[in-house]
């Protein structure tokens, strides 16, 4: 429960004007289990959106990884990165997705699956 003397927007807020990711999408998934009521779409190699508690509720967009060093770059998986992304296994509802940052100085890897039993990604 949120106490009544809570602010109303979070620091700095409201915030920008909500705007959507692109339309193109490489993969949705799911978790197997209905409890889960979580479903999210991906391309470049990122979560570009996850809907809770129904399929038509988008909750975030842009789900990524930014890197910097502090001082020489700031990259941003969206625009600094290769990806591919491919299905874990053919029993599996999740997906091994892999962003190699343009110039080859380092790589991530991530696993992206909903949990079966929570409402989580």
């Amino acid at each position: 429960m949120i106490p009544s003397n809570s602010p109303r927007f979070a620091p700095g807020g409201p915030g920008i004007e909500p705007r959507w990711t692109r339309g193109t999408k490489a993969a949705i998934g799911t978790a197997y289990s209905t409890s889960s009521r979580v479903w999210y779409t991906l391309d470049d190699s990122c979560v570009t959106e996850v809907y809770y508690p129904t399929i038509d509720s988008p909750q975030i967009r842009d789900l990524q990884f930014l890197v910097t060093d502090g001082e020489n770059f700031f990259h941003d998986e969206r625009r600094n990165f290769v990806g591919e992304i491919d299905c874990i296994s053919e029993a599996a509802l999740g997906f091994s997705a892999t962003n190699r940052e343009k110039n080859g100085l380092y790589t991530i890897h991530k696993t992206i699956l909903g949990d079966p039993h929570q409402n989580c990604l």
